[in-house]
């Protein structure tokens, strides 16, 4: 191998190029990733990159970014009760997508979902992009902060390399041994961090040069992750010859930064070592969002950026208004009589006479006669701030001027919902792509563990519950007497159903135990129905009202051939599905017990098929 060519010296320069070097977008347009993120992080901290002084005061920063943050954070997020658990193979099961649904919802509020959810779509506003990482309990949002990539790809899975860093206290990094890290090196990390210093700074937010915290810990000993292409030989050492091939990798080091020189400055060693290494042929396990894409970076465009110019004005204006505020709160006193007392407070008493010649003592004009103009520029950049954002006042939750047309203020909400539906759309996506991806895989695992589903809802869903439930006997006992050669006549089914109804009839808990198979035949996945992307949902509702005014007007429509066909086929065309209108005969045996129970005919639920076995009811 050629001297000091390894893999923690080519990790080294990744970082530095990525931490200090720029790329030009367009000519004329310089960025450089890493202290895009810091400057978005300092404006919405109210800080300043310049912390000099104005005037021999600190900086007044006027923040006008964060409210629309907020808003547009709010507009953009997805709760997880939007989500909703689907089947694709279309399995029409309706009960046990219910208790899918219920097992979601657990399996959502017990892995803290709606928080992750919460994160990502602020992560987005604030930065312009979210990264999200899968981890071996599910997922976490990246810290953009401690993640190194080319800067100039369209996404990650294009980048040479995507490196992580990590923050580990001795016991933590021992803890990994048993996930495969090289026990011998972790020791030797240990001790040479011990030598170095007793106690270390804590962690710093930020790379840099020279001073960090300064509050003291215990040692935290930098660890890099890096995902990328490497020369062959970096993996294979035990070949006489370089393989030079490049192939795609996994390398855990350790300081990386740290290297011992001779006293010219010269490198003479790695003071970190390898951790893990191996190949890595899948792509990274990561996954993106942009709020808004633009070409020649990778890093999106956030709220917090779109804004950098006019906030930078509106701190301008909030500190040249204190100063000339100050200056006109002075009362200061001109004469060119020298007789003239030097200080009216403690040179005069109240009752004074002062005896001056012409001049005498006149004030000096020194008010503030430029507010007009300081407050037409300010509310030119509050303006500029709504326009830039797409968040007016009213969508922000002000007041409308009382001399506001109801219609344009109308007109002004619509536009700015207009605009956040597109965004919410494509954010929608996102979030079903990562629930597919990082969400969906666990859930299954929890699902196909045995255990005992316990449900208490309200009457309508314990309804369909146990109608479920005594199908699912009904199915079984049928089955069982058709294996034994008796003949099931749909009489004799609709009396075994009826029992089982009458076996549940009042109810208040539903007991299930879920195996392994339970739910093998529902092909699950997930929707968002909030997004309009597939479906609106106010159009749904309204559609299906219509439907059930004409059917309540007409509920012999669905007996006759020719308008059943119609109603099938409008059904159809307005989102509705129509297969579930087959079902709108009402059991008269169900009517009698007050329960709204769809009938269950014999010819639907053919016997042997569709029977599951739920081994505890009570």
């Amino acid at each position: 191998m050629e001297p000091n060519k390894n893999i923690l010296s080519i990790i080294r320069g990744e970082i530095r190029d990525f931490l200090y070097n720029s790329i030009e977008i367009v000519p004329g347009y310089v960025f450089n990733q890493y202290d895009t993120i810091k400057r978005c992080h300092l404006y919405l901290n109210s800080q300043f990159e310049d912390q000099t002084f104005y005037q021999g005061r600190p900086k007044l920063f006027d923040n006008k970014i964060k409210p629309k943050r907020d808003r547009v954070a709010a507009f953009l997020n997805i709760d997880t009760k939007d989500i909703k658990a689907i089947s694709r193979s279309g399995s029409d099961n309706p009960y046990k997508m219910l208790i899918a649904q219920k097992e979601l919802d657990y399996y959502l509020k017990d892995n803290d979902y709606a928080q992750k959810l919460n994160d990502m779509a602020e992560t987005s506003v604030d930065f312009g992009s979210v990264v999200i990482r899968k981890t071996n309990k599910g997922s976490e949002t990246v810290d953009l902060r401690r993640m190194f990539n080319d800067p100039t790809v369209e996404s990650l899975q294009k980048s040479r390399f995507l490196t992580f860093k990590h923050l580990f206290t001795s016991s933590e990094l021992r803890a990994k041994v048993k996930d495969g890290w090289d026990e011998d090196v972790i020791e030797g990390i240990i001790e040479w961090k011990e030598r170095q210093m007793n106690t270390s700074n804590a962690g710093s937010s930020y790379e840099r040069d020279g001073q960090i915290n300064m509050i003291r810990s215990t040692p935290y000993i930098e660890v890099y992750e890096r995902f990328g292409e490497v020369e062959k030989g970096f993996l294979d050492k035990s070949s006489k010859k370089w393989d030079k091939t490049l192939v795609k990798s996994l390398f855990i080091v350790a300081e990386p930064m740290a290297y011992s020189k001779d006293a010219n400055g010269q490198y003479m060693g790695e003071d970190g070592g390898i951790l893990f290494k191996s190949a890595w042929t899948k792509d990274y396990p990561v996954d993106e969002y942009h709020y808004y894409k633009t070409p020649g970076r990778w890093l999106g465009i956030g709220v917090v950026e779109s804004l950098f110019i006019p906030q930078e004005r509106i701190n301008e204006l909030a500190n040249q208004k204190r100063s000339s505020m100050e200056l006109s709160t002075l009362h200061l006193w001109q004469t060119s009589e020298p007789t003239i007392v030097n200080n009216v407070l403690t040179d005069l008493q109240n009752g004074d006479v002062m005896i001056t010649g012409q001049a005498g003592l006149n004030p000096i004009v020194n008010e503030e006669r430029n507010l007009a103009a300081f407050a037409s520029e300010e509310q030119y950049y509050l303006n500029s701030i709504d326009a830039i954002s797409f968040v007016s006042p009213q969508a922000g939750g002000e007041q409308v001027p009382s001399s506001t047309p109801a219609t344009n203020a109308v007109i002004q909400q619509n536009n700015t919902l207009s605009v956040f539906n597109f965004k919410r759309q494509n954010y929608a996506n996102f979030v079903r792509r990562y629930l597919r991806k990082f969400v969906l895989p666990g859930l299954l695992r929890q699902m196909s563990v045995e255990h005992i589903f316990r449900f208490a809802g309200d009457y309508e869903q314990m309804t369909k519950l146990n109608l479920g439930v005594a199908t699912s006997f009904a199915n079984q006992k049928a089955r069982e007497m058709f294996l034994k050669g008796t003949i099931v006549t749909p009489e004799a089914y609709q009396e075994i159903l009826m029992k089982n109804i009458q076996s549940l009839k009042g109810s208040q808990e539903l007991h299930l135990q879920i195996n392994e198979t339970w739910f093998s035949d529902i092909d699950l996945d997930f929707d968002i129905l909030i997004d309009n992307e597939q479906q609106s949902t106010d159009v749904i509702a309204n559609n299906t009202w219509q439907v059930i005014q004409a059917l309540s007007a007409n509920p012999e429509a669905l007996q006759h051939p020719v308008t059943r066909a119609l109603i099938m086929d409008y059904a159809e065309k307005v989102g509705i599905n129509p297969t579930k209108l087959e079902s709108m005969d009402m059991n008269p045996a169900l009517q009698q017990q007050g329960q709204s129970m769809p009938q269950v005919q014999a010819q639907q639920a053919p016997v042997g098929q569709g029977a599951t076995q739920p081994a505890q009811v009570r």
